[in-house]
This record gives C-alpha cells, structure tokens and sequence, in this order.
C-alpha cells in the first residue's frame, strides 16, 4: 500500500515542475548595445509556452547625457498564465552623427547681393535642440556669373556638424 504522503510529495514534485516549465523566457536580450541617439534598438525576444500573447511594457532611466550616456531599459513581461518577469537592457549612446542641413534653394538670382534677406536653412539633429550656426560668405565669379556663396555651418553640442552653400548670383 501506498502511502497517502509519498503520494502527496510525488504529485507535489510534478506540479512545480510542470509550475517551472510555464515560465517565459528571452530568447535574445542584447544586453550593451550601442547606438546614436534614436534608442531604436532591437527589442529582446521573450516567449513562453502558455498559449496567449505575451504583454511587453517597457521604460527608460537615463543615468547619464550629453554626447556619450547609457540608457537602462526595463522589460516587464506577462503571459497569460500570469507569468511574469523583467529584464533589462542597457544602451550605450555616443552622439557622432552630424546635423543634418536642408537647403531650400541651392542658387538664387537677386538683383543685388546686398540686403538680401534670407532665411536661415532647417537643420535636425537626432540627439537634441542645442544647435549652433555659423554662416560665412565669400565672393564667387567664374567668368560668366557673378554673385556670392553663402555656407551654413551647423553643429551640434557633441562637436558633429556639417555644412551646406548655396549661391547668389547677380542678375545683370
């Protein structure tokens, strides 16, 4: 005859471990992962054995800024089985990417270059607002034309920057 606790403990052990084979696993949790500043990393592959869709909801602590920081991304999942677990990523940021310049012309014709009053061109810049202009002129005149190159110079507080001309010329 059996005994009522042997029983008890043997069905015991099989409940925790058909418990521990319904947990939800990362399959891929890229863990330092370098990036500019858009922090559109790969999100970690999570699944798990119980049937349903998993819940994934996420938050970012910025631990340090400027031109190079790291960003600690947490990962809560849950499954339908109510399962859960967190993980985190953490992600390395170093800003080398230069603002971008958009022109809206590249040559104009003016009927004189002084006093002309132009707009200043669009830049973006993937990890912030803090941009700094610089514009300088120099005379143009190959032979034929004759005006002035404008060049807009901007940078961004990481020492990236880049820069655009466009021309004036003279209408005669």
């Amino acid at each position: 005859m059996k005994s009522p606790l042997l029983s008890f403990i043997f069905l015991l052990s099989i409940l925790t471990l058909a418990a521990q084979e319904q947990v939800i696993q990362v399959e891929r949790l890229d863990v330092k992962v370098s990036s500019d500043c858009r922090l559109d990393v790969p999100v970690p592959v999570f699944k798990s054995p119980c049937d349903g869709p998993l819940e994934i909801d996420s938050a970012d602590k910025l631990f340090s800024g400027g031109c190079a920081g790291t960003v600690e991304r947490s990962y809560k999942v849950s499954d339908a089985c109510g399962n859960t677990l967190t993980v985190m990523q953490y992600i390395q940021i170093k800003d080398s990417v230069a603002p971008v310049i958009t022109l809206e012309y590249d040559t104009i014709r003016v009927a004189s270059i002084h006093n002309v009053r132009l707009a200043r061109p669009l830049a973006e810049d993937d990890c912030g607002k803090n941009l700094t202009w610089e514009t300088t002129d120099e005379d143009y005149d190959d032979g034929q034309e004759r005006g002035l190159r404008r060049t807009f110079i901007v940078s961004d507080a990481c020492g990236n920057s880049s820069s655009s001309s466009m021309l004036m010329l003279i209408q005669e």
